[in-house]
């Protein structure tokens, strides 16, 4: 590297010395232009002629002399000028040339023949004189050694000679160099730039030395730099003698810190992990080794991890026995919990094959503990209910756990075991499944009683056909499925044609006995999925499911035709009677329940106004009700902006203690053109429009208003309808409205029918713990006119069951509403709610209620609904109790 930049140096210093050269030469041809020609022998030779031949050979500075002999003869000028040339072929060949060295210059002296016609003319001769200190002082400035020879290989300056120019002919002189045998290999260095060929070395007088070469075509010279190879070398040596000078003493260096570090960071922390290792109770203090990002930490780490799983297990074993231990004394106590329990344990396989069974268990199917080792579970289900043994498999592997109601049936034994059931998973300790817990509790009586119910409120208890409650059930759900899919059915509503004379003529008994004997032949007419019903008095219902079309359903009106125009004999006497049928059609008519009812009654009574005996469809002839409807619908949507809606407020009252436990709000309509709309008829109109979302917001909101207007704080019940629930806003909306007016949340109360609540079930449920949870109290309004299944019922999270006014209206008249209502007292007593009876308009209802456990009353026996401001100040009467 340091010879390649010393070779570049020297070609640097060249190029500028020979710049300086060539300026020179140019300055001095310059000058050529002010020569002063002399012209002999008459013969005149253009200025211009001369400066061309001059500037041809292009030479810097001339004394011109032009010769001719005297015999010559030149006619013409011009043809001198013309033909001047000619032989030289454009190009200044001089005759002779060389070079005189002055002790104090170089002179270049030419001679040149001039032809004209090619004859002589004359001889043109020219000289350069070159300074010979100056030319080479360019070169002595410098710090760089060189010498100059020219194309003859001769010498022009050498340090060792001084300027020695020897002509390259003996008789000028001998070349000082090649007399020199030690000189000889300085001479073919020489010869070789002459050749073109330079080299980048020489040897001369036994010494090897560096050269760059630069020709000077100008003067024919080849200028050498050079420089002796030892002195150009001998920094390089001193550095290199340096360079391994301090690299053995930085390997020295090296080596003492590596001991010492070693020593530090691998031998100390490797003593203290070894003793670390043998106390494993400290291996918390082994990573504060691992600090540092290299092959210790590493090791550290690894041994921390390693020793901190042995010291984690011990733990956990240690924790293990301990849990262990616990769980046997646990166990211990279960067990005595599960035998003073009520409820019967099993634990079944995964074959569900009972492995344990506790005494309780063996009561209930009356066996025994072995006999049930290994018998499948499922063989002592019901075969009434045998196909919900795959629900059951697919819930447990679905969700781990099953809960429902199952039906038991004891071997050798017709006796049913009603039990509310509860199926878990347990699994091990790896999360697998290893066998499974059934927890029984028998609710047989609970069941009884609920069956004693349901036959009194949803049997007719002349006809022992279903009640108008029903009826209206079974419609609602055909509605439901209508609404969800692809479901025709058809509403026949009939009744008998000129029974108040059979009851004139023969007496209600009867009467009722022909009901009872017209019930018997129009069941006969029934398929599995027909409903058929005694609405009231003689007037009866039939629900015609998956119909295809309008010809089944006439085919069905003629059979009942049929039926009941057949002679009724009874007690001797033969009673000729029929019906009038009216028909309405799900695929043309209204999914409201209530309207296709009253559409079915105005198409019967517009049969008897045919001429009895006879059936008539449901048309647009018969819609006043209809446009009625559809003009409430209207008005609706407006009456809140309107200011049209009014809340009420009747109390609830505690018959025993005479006090005021609380209000329901009733929502009012007054309009300026219908007048006062009953809540029957538009209420069912804004669940059916959605206009229900809207009012139910506001009613919440009133009431909310009412209660923080409160002087005495009582609860204010408002009622919500499946719409509200279907939304699945309304939790939100009781929390906003209970946080703006800054009520307790206690104050509120929401009734619910079951009927609201059955289009889904899981979701009802799970909306009504979100109310419980704000602290918002529930209750089951109209019990006993919707599904009222237990198996509902004690799943939602109910406070109150409020018994339904059509129960009471008739008490103590009617027994078959007294023992209902008993029923559902005893039944709510049994289940730990509280039950309010509503409509109670007579002492004797009162006294009845209480008289059964039921003082918490609602109706116009202690007042009619009241204004917000009159319910304010109203207090129970004292005396009326």
């Amino acid at each position: 590297m340091m010879l390649e930049e010393s070779q570049n140096l020297r070609q640097a210093t060249l190029a500028q010395s020979t710049a300086s050269i060539r300026k020179k030469i140019t300055q001095l041809e310059m000058q050529i232009k002010d020569l002063s020609l002399s012209v002999y022998a008459n013969t005149n030779v253009s200025d211009a002629a001369i400066r061309a031949l001059l500037s041809e050979e292009k030479v810097e500075s001339f004394d011109v002399t032009f010769k001719s002999p005297d015999s010559l003869k030149v006619k013409r000028k011009e043809s001198l000028e013309r033909n001047l040339f000619v032989n030289s072929k454009n190009k200044f060949e001089p005759w002779s040339s060389y070079l005189v060295d002055d002790k104090n210059e170089v002179r270049f002296e030419y001679q040149a023949p001039v032809y004209s016609n090619q004859k002589l003319v004359g001889v043109l001769s020219g000289a350069i004189n070159i300074n010979k200190d100056e030319i080479l002082s360019y070169f002595t400035k410098t710090n760089v050694k060189v010498f100059i020879h020219n194309q003859y290989g001769d010498l022009v300056y050498h340090p060792d000679f001084g300027v020695k120019y020897i002509r390259s002919s003996d008789a000028y002189g001998i070349n000082i160099l090649a007399g020199s045998a030690r000189r000889e290999p300085l001479m073919q260095f020489i010869n070789s730039n002459i050749a073109q060929s330079p080299h980048s070395f020489f040897m001369d007088l036994g010494n090897k030395y560096l050269a760059s070469t630069w020709h000077l075509p100008e003067l024919s010279w080849f200028i050498v730099a050079y420089e002796n190879e030892q002195h150009l070398l001998a920094p390089q040596q001193k550095a290199f003698i340096e360079f391994i000078t301090f690299a053995a003493i930085a390997l020295i260096l090296v080596f003492v810190l590596t001991y010492l570090l070693s020593m530090l960071i691998i031998s100390r922390p490797l003593q203290v992990m070894t003793n670390l290792v043998n106390s494993p109770d400290q291996v918390s203090d082994l990573r504060l080794l691992g600090k540092q990002d290299d092959e210790l930490a590493d090791l550290s780490e690894a041994i921390y991890q390693q020793l901190y799983q042995l010291n984690r297990t011990r733990q956990l074993d240690l924790k293990t026995i301990g849990d262990l231990e616990s769980k046997l004394a646990d166990s211990k106590g279960f067990a005595q919990v599960i035998a003073h329990s009520d409820n019967a344990i099993v634990t079944l396989g995964l074959d569900y094959c009972i492995m344990t069974s506790d005494i309780k268990m063996a009561g209930l199917i009356h066996s025994n503990d072995e006999c049930l080792k290994d018998v499948s579970y499922f063989e002592f289900v019901h075969p009434h209910m045998a196909f919900i043994k795959e629900q059951i498999k697919n819930e447990l592997r679905r969700k781990q756990s099953w809960r429902g109601e199952l039906i038991l049936k004891p071997k050798g034994s017709d006796d049913e075991v009603w039990v509310n059931c509860s199926i878990t998973s347990v699994r091990d300790d790896l999360g697998t499944v290893i066998r499974y817990v059934v927890s029984q509790q028998d609710i047989s009586s609970i069941k009884d009683s609920q069956n004693k119910i349901e036959r009194l409120v949803y049997t007719d208890d002349l006809t022992n056909l279903s009640n108008r409650t029903f009826f209206v059930a079974q419609l609602e759900k055909l509605v439901e499925i209508s609404k969800r899919g692809r479901y025709d059915f058809a509403l026949i509503y009939f009744d008998v044609d000129d029974f108040k004379k059979v009851n004139d003529l023969y007496g209600h008994e009867v009467g009722d006995l022909l009901l009872k004997e017209l019930s018997t032949r129009l069941s006969a007419e029934l398929r599995n999925e027909d409903t058929l019903a005694r609405m009231s008095g003689d007037e009866f219902a039939m629900l015609l499911g998956g119909i295809k079309s309008e010809q089944d359903v006439i085919v069905k009106a003629h059979a009942i035709l049929a039926a009941a125009s057949l002679p009724f004999t009874i007690k001797g006497k033969v009673i000729n009677s029929g019906v009038s049928i009216g028909v309405t059609m799900s695929t043309t008519d209204s999914q409201d329940p209530e309207l296709l009812l009253q559409h079915a009654d105005l198409a019967m009574y517009e049969a008897k106004s045919l001429g009895k005996s006879s059936y008539h469809f449901y048309t647009k002839a018969l819609n006043d009700a209809t446009r009625l409807r559809i003009q409430m619908e209207s008005e609706l949507a407006k009456a809140i902006d309107k200011q049209e809606l009014e809340l009420v407020f009747q109390p609830k009252v505690n018959s025993k203690s005479m006090e005021l436990v609380g209000f329901e709000a009733l929502l009012r309509w007054h309009n300026d053109t219908l007048g006062f709309v009953s809540p029957a008829n538009f209420i069912p109109l804004a669940e059916q429009s959605n206009l229900i979302l809207k009012i139910g917001s506001w009613v919440i909101e009133q009431a909310a208003e009412f209660v923080s207007q409160q002087n005495k704080k009582v609860p204010v019940s408002i009622n919500l309808s499946a719409k509200q629930f279907e939304s699945g806003k309304v939790t939100s909306e009781l929390k906003a409205i209970i946080e703006q007016y800054g009520i307790k949340p206690s104050l509120l109360e929401v009734e619910i029918t079951e009927s609201s609540l059955m289009t889904d079930v899981e979701d009802a449920i799970r909306q009504l713990y979100s109310i419980q949870a704000l602290g918002v109290g529930i209750s089951i309004d109209d019990f006993g006119t919707g599904y009222s299944s237990l198996a509902y019922i004690k799943r939602f999270p109910v406070e109150t069951l409020k018994i339904d006014r059509s129960f009471i209206k008739d008490i103590p008249d009617d027994e078959s509403d007294m023992e209902i209502t008993a029923a559902i007292i005893a039944m709510s007593q049994k289940l730990g709610l509280e039950v309010i009876a509503e409509g109670a308009e007579t002492q004797a209802q009162v006294d009845y209620l209480a008289q059964n456990g039921c003082y918490l009353i609602q109706g116009y026996f202690y007042s009619k609904p009241l204004s917000a401001a009159d319910a304010h100040a109203w207090q129970p009467n004292k005396e009326q109790n």
